[in-house]
């Protein structure tokens, strides 16, 4: 006889099996090492107003360590808001660990795509945000439809250069992003091949022997966290919903009226 009170639970169970020992007869020569270094970033914008009218805030975690925090805004930012954003980082110093950048940053939306440039592609960084494309999307300056594997999605343009007519075109020394939405929870976020790469652009992820590969595109790593957040609970969440789900101890909290 079934027991009444005895109930299902409903178990994942996730299996991680160990690597095979890496050596010279290695099939691939190739192995998974997590990125050491974290950029984390989230923006907001205003509704109705310019695509560059916005603000976003960004960390970068270095061995589990944020070593740098900071503000940057569009370039459509009114002036008064500006000085306001220049007066709360002259009066709060950054949450970093001994050794990092102890005064908040205030960049401009160029300046924080060269770090963006710098740590995600050069340095090879994980890239995490809570609804990933949509952050992206709010620093592009141009959006195509994408191509190859991504055919569905969108390519976004985010570096740019003014020619000779004073005209924004992009920047084809600097790879674009690509975005598919499998669902309303997944995506596929990838950099695409970019003019000019450097040697080390063309290392493969995971060499054994570091030496570059011809046509090789670094794809980027990006994290987002709603995605992260269905794998785990099999629900969709908000990020002020998923930071009480799991505790967070200072999550995303509502906008004064």
């Amino acid at each position: 006889m079934r027991n009444p009170e005895v109930r299902s639970l409903p178990v994942a169970v996730r299996v991680f099996p160990a690597p095979a020992a890496l050596d010279g007869d290695s099939r691939s020569g190739k192995f998974w090492r997590d990125p050491e270094g974290i950029l984390f970033l989230h923006t907001v914008a205003r509704p109705n107003g310019p695509q560059n009218l916005l603000l976003g805030v960004y960390r970068v975690i270095i061995a589990a360590q944020c070593v740098e925090e900071g503000l940057f805004y569009g370039d459509d930012l009114p002036k008064a808001d500006i000085r306001v954003l220049k007066a709360y980082v002259a009066r709060h110093l950054s949450e970093t660990v001994a050794g990092g950048v102890k005064q908040l940053r205030l960049l401009t939306r160029r300046e924080f795509l060269r770090l963006f440039y710098d740590l995600a592609y050069k340095a090879r960084c994980l890239v995490i945000g809570s609804n990933l494309p949509l952050h992206l999307s709010r620093l592009a300056f141009d959006c195509a439809p994408a191509r190859g594997f991504f055919a569905g999605g969108f390519s976004l343009g985010l570096w740019s250069y003014t020619d000779k007519r004073g005209r924004e075109r992009p920047n084809g020394f600097r790879p674009r992003i690509c975005v598919k939405y499998i669902d309303h929870e997944r995506s596929l976020i990838a950099f695409t091949a970019r003019n000019s790469p450097d040697e080390e652009d063309l290392i493969p992820e995971g060499s054994l022997s570091g030496e570059p590969k011809p046509g090789y595109k670094f794809p980027g790593h990006f994290l987002d966290l709603r995605t992260l957040a269905f794998a785990l609970t099999d629900e969709g969440h908000s990020l002020e919903a998923v930071c009480e789900s799991f505790g967070v101890r200072r999550g995303k909290k509502r906008a004064s009226p």
